[in-house]
């Protein structure tokens, strides 16, 4: 009766041995599919964290810039002063009409459109290297479009992970659109409207320290030719017009850096935002399928060890018999 009892046991153990060995074989595969899906998401999410860097590095080179048109402005800004502030200019510091187009054409004309280039090519940058990144993302994504090749996954379970990478896939492609027909308005024109309209202000409140001498000029203009004039004109020349021009040059200069800096701080500040929201916004769209891979490999993980305990145990009684 033992032997053949033991025969029974002998062979029901080697069935459930082979039963255990092909469950083990498909979760090993099924793992290392869903592993390969893992992989995507953080191949996906390494990129989105590369592409911020070269971003972060492109804002910096922009802004090194803009910060360098500013100094050729302030420049100009210098060299005008420099040129109106002379005793042979003084009839001419009453011409404010005159003056203030001189300013426009001589400092500040390429102001506005300079900052529209800058601010446009920052623009197009951000969008060329979003592009890119969407591209990248949907060539990954492409890949792993494909079913489980063994029938460890369920058809329930399979069509939900497709569904998951279309979303996915929307998601970004969702992120390029919004990029393309909101950043430039938002970002770019609205900093170069902001540039024209300082450039204007700039442009009357510094001819307006020239207005300043108007009563010297006007002195010198009652007896242009008499000894009075002579004597306005000498102490205009070594004492008046210096003071003045330095006056201006420094009152000019506090007002394009503080021009800059907002300028810059606002630009630098949005552009930055836009930058760290398109990376949270890849997260997002890669968190949904990410989630279902993790909660897949974890019920994976967790049946290979009750196999492992099955197999155990199998083990225990084959060794009892």
């Amino acid at each position: 009766m033992k032997a053949p009892l033991k025969i029974k046991m002998e062979s029901a153990l080697g069935v459930a041995e082979k039963l255990a060995a092909e469950t083990e074989s498909l979760l090993v595969e099924e793992q290392a599919f869903y592993q390969e899906d893992l992989e995507l998401t953080e191949l996906i999410q390494n990129q989105a964290v590369s592409y911020q860097t070269e971003l972060d590095k492109e804002i910096n080179r922009s802004i090194r810039e803009i910060r360098s048109i500013f100094a050729e402005i302030k420049k100009r800004g210098n060299d005008y002063f420099e040129e109106l502030f002379r005793v042979k200019n003084i009839p001419n510091i009453l011409k404010k009409e005159k003056n203030q187009l001189d300013f426009q054409d001589k400092v500040l004309k390429t102001l506005p459109t300079e900052i529209e280039r800058k601010t446009n090519e920052m623009v197009e940058s951000i969008y060329f290297q979003q592009q890119q990144m969407t591209q990248f993302a949907t060539l990954q994504i492409e890949k792993r479009k494909t079913h489980f090749p063994g029938s460890g996954i369920s058809a329930s379970e399979q069509t939900q992970r497709k569904e998951l990478l279309q979303k996915m896939q929307r998601s970004i492609d969702d992120i390029l659109d919004k990029l393309k027909h909101e950043m430039a308005e938002e970002i770019g024109q609205k900093h170069v409207r902001s540039a024209v309209a300082t450039g204007l202000a700039i442009e009357v409140s510094a001819i307006g320290i020239g207005a300043a001498l108007t009563i010297i000029a006007t002195t010198v203009a009652t007896d242009i030719l008499g000894i009075v004039a002579a004597f306005w004109i000498g102490i205009a020349g070594f004492l008046v017009m210096p003071y003045y021009r330095k006056k201006s040059q420094k009152e000019f200069e506090t007002q394009i850096s503080s021009v800059e800096e907002k300028l810059v701080h606002a630009l630098e500040k949005e552009l930055r935002s836009e930058v760290s929201n398109q990376a949270r916004q890849f997260e997002q769209a890669v968190a949904p399928f990410r989630q279902y891979v993790q909660n897949a490999l974890q019920k994976i993980a967790g049946v290979h060890n009750d196999l492992e305990k099955i197999q155990e145990e199998i083990l225990q009684i084959r060794q009892q018999l």
